[in-house]
């Protein structure tokens, strides 16, 4: 349970790439001006939807754990999942030592299951389900991505159980379900999206650094793509009003 009272907003944050002093003096100023804007409501949680580093590197894993917990010392909550970078060199294909690496970032960062093998991550928050995926799994060429028979299944019972309390059901992931570039596809986009129709009240991703939204789609209520945080400055704040969810761009 994420220790927030009501439906909390939510900032998406996604394709951070920390690479270089540069890359992290930008990302230090946005994460400043969220803690500033949004801590002392302490109703807010941050959602990153990966490619967290540009290249695995343990440094750069530690500079965005100090980062994420300026977030949480302001009252902030974070979850995030994986990206493609964050389990490969450059982003092309993973391999067990990075995977593993990344997989202990998020498991002492903020508590994600220590097992691959546990996502989808389940938060939850008074009349919210917040549901993380992994789509690195699997073998995958070049930057594609992929959730897996066992973890689309396991996606859809908790989205359904959500439904059934009432809850507003939230799912993030790295890969865009709607890309059919055969480099940076997410293979498994038609299942997923075909289980989450009328289980999924806002889907977030990442991973092209477009930002785009579409309404009421698939059975889906709004699906939110993200651009490169760090890059474009700015982060999508989304707010439960009278039943339905607002969205806005706010820059440092």
């Amino acid at each position: 349970m994420l220790p927030l009272t009501g439906v909390p907003d939510l900032i998406h944050l996604s394709d951070l790439h920390l690479r270089d002093d540069e890359s992290l003096r930008r990302l230090r100023r946005l994460v400043q001006a969220i803690a500033t804007r949004h801590g002392a409501a302490q109703k807010t949680v941050v959602v990153l939807t990966g490619d967290i580093v540009d290249t695995p590197d343990r440094a750069l894993w530690r500079e965005a754990e100090t980062l994420v917990a300026l977030l949480q010392d302001a009252g902030v909550a974070v979850v995030g999942c994986p990206g493609n970078h964050d389990v490969g060199w450059m982003g092309l294909g993973a391999n067990a030592g990075d995977r593993a690496m990344a997989q202990r970032w998020f498991t002492t960062t903020w508590g994600a299951p220590e097992s691959a093998k546990a996502w989808p991550r389940e938060y939850g928050a008074p009349g919210l389900t917040l549901l993380l995926c992994d789509t690195t799994v699997g073998e995958n060429t070049l930057a594609t991505g992929q959730l897996g028979y066992t973890q689309r299944m396991a996606l859809a019972a908790a989205a359904q159980r959500a439904k059934a309390r009432g809850d507003q059901v939230v799912v993030a992931m790295h890969h865009h379900p709607v890309n059919d570039d055969a480099s940076l596809k997410l293979h498994d986009a038609e299942a997923l999206l075909h289980l989450l129709a009328s289980r999924c009240d806002v889907l977030l991703c990442g991973h092209l650094h477009q930002a785009s939204a579409w309404s009421g789609v698939w059975g889906i209520g709004r699906i939110y793509a993200a651009d490169a945080a760090v890059e474009a400055q700015r982060y999508r704040h989304l707010s439960f009003q009278h039943g339905r969810w607002l969205a806005s761009w706010v820059r440092p």
